[in-house]
């Protein structure tokens, strides 16, 4: 979990925690979790707790944790397929005996082009799969 989300989802949990007036070994008697790892928890460093530790005392403090989308899904699949266009052009180039770098004429963006618009086109399952 990068420190960023981290630190922000333990804020909102120790906001919480102060607002019902809740100690920090209050909320391990009542989480089933030692007081130690209560202590990290709540500490605002990037501590090694489980997720589902978090979400244990979430719960108690009658918070939920959600995922909310911060780029929507087909800016998303676009890029991904942008991406993939053009790894996969440069394979057919490289497979065609004519490496990307030489190329003069945009045969490699004219192939980026068509691959990327059949990715968009076909199995998103296609988008995401490994060369």
């Amino acid at each position: 979990m990068s420190t960023f989300f981290y630190q922000s989802i333990v804020e909102s949990l120790d906001e919480r925690r102060k607002s019902l007036g809740l100690s920090h070994r209050q909320i391990a008697r009542m989480a089933g979790i030692s007081h130690p790892t209560s202590q990290r928890l709540f500490s605002r460093k990037n501590a090694s707790i489980s997720f589902e530790t978090v979400a244990k005392v979430a719960h108690l403090l009658g918070m939920e944790l959600q995922c909310t989308p911060v780029i929507p899904e087909s800016e998303l699949l676009f890029q991904a397929a942008r991406s993939r266009a053009h790894i996969l052009a440069k394979a057919t180039m490289e497979a065609m005996g004519d490496p990307p770098e030489s190329d003069t004429n945009n045969n490699l963006k004219k192939i980026e082009e068509t691959i990327f618009m059949e990715l968009l086109r076909g199995s998103r399952a296609r988008i995401w799969a490994t060369p």
